[in-house]
């Protein structure tokens, strides 16, 4: 009998045993499979068991791992503030995702540092708890993140382009009909200093017309601050209408400037020279404007003859 009872007894205590190692050797096996990297760390930070995945993600061979703190695996500017956040979880460990609303880091071995999301769960075993860190590098999902910001960002500035451009179509429709409708040069110049204050709100300049004799250009309209223009000058003096196309200054200061813009220039501006059937009729210059706003205007339409006038 006795040696019945202790027969049953190890035979017990082997298949419990080998329950065990199956046991073992499934979990080893889960977490050798996980699409996601894992940590499992002990009380005080130190690294008991990495995944495959883990090796992969940091660039660490798994053996180089074992006993470091897991701070090794952390932007270095980071890690004293994560020592005590580290034991406030084992305090009082839950299951949660880590650094929620925060961009979270992680480190390579060759020092380089990438987007990681981390959630957290823990154990109670014969050996004090075990903290898991299940951790997936998100890098291509903070690209596609940026590039639909981008996207948003390109879309809306489009759509306020267009708005703008509308408004400016709409503007130059009802200058142009009140252009064809004027008796004299002077109603039409009035009509210029009405529409262009609407047409170009947040830049100044002003809008010159050459003469009968077409050897001076004269200031007819103004707008914004008072812009360093004469108010009579000959045509030669300005570069945009001696080549016969727009001519911007960017600030650089290499190039050349028009002699037409007095003792102080500003550092950046655009001249267009106004044309009709091929034919100079004028200038518009402008501050501080950009060049998609200038070329959205159809500057032909302002320089309509009145009806009666001979210039």
């Amino acid at each position: 009998m006795t040696a019945l009872v202790l027969g049953a007894a190890i035979g017990g205590r082997r298949r419990v045993e080998e329950e065990l190692r199956k046991s073992e050797t499934r979990a080893r096996a889960f977490l050798e499979s996980a699409g996601e990297g894992i940590l499992i760390v002990d009380r005080d930070g130190r690294i008991v068991h990495a995944n495959v995945k883990i090796e992969q993600m940091f660039g660490y061979r798994r053996d180089e791992l074992l006993e470091q703190n897991v701070e090794v695996l952390l932007p270095e500017r980071f890690r004293d503030v994560h020592v005590g956040h580290r034991a406030g979880y084992t305090a009082t460990p839950r299951i949660r995702s880590m650094g929620q609303g925060l961009d979270l880091s992680g480190r390579r071995q060759d020092g380089s540092e990438f987007p990681v999301e981390i959630s957290l769960s823990f154990t109670e075993t014969d050996e004090g708890i075990r903290v898991m860190a299940f951790i997936n590098d998100i890098t291509r999902r903070k690209q596609v993140e940026a590039a639909l910001e981008q996207a948003n960002r390109n879309l809306s500035e489009s759509v306020t382009e267009l708005e703008h451009r509308t408004r400016q179509t709409t503007l130059l429709g009802e200058m142009a009909d009140l252009l064809q409708s004027c008796l004299t040069a002077d109603e039409a110049y009035t009509v210029i200093r009405a529409f262009a204050p609407k047409l170009f709100p947040s830049e100044s300049g002003a809008l010159g017309v050459l003469g009968a004799s077409r050897n001076l250009v004269e200031v007819v309209a103004s707008l914004g601050d008072s812009p360093p223009i004469d108010s009579l000058f000959a045509p030669d003096r300005c570069w945009a209408l001696r080549r016969g196309r727009p001519y911007r200054v960017d600030g650089g200061g290499t190039e050349p400037v028009c002699g037409h813009l007095g003792s102080s220039p500003p550092t950046s501006y655009l001249c267009v020279p106004m044309m009709a059937h091929g034919e100079s009729m004028g200038l518009l210059h402008l501050q501080g404007a950009p060049p998609s706003r200038v070329k959205a205007i159809a500057f032909p339409s302002l320089c309509a003859r009145p009806r009666s006038s001979s210039r």
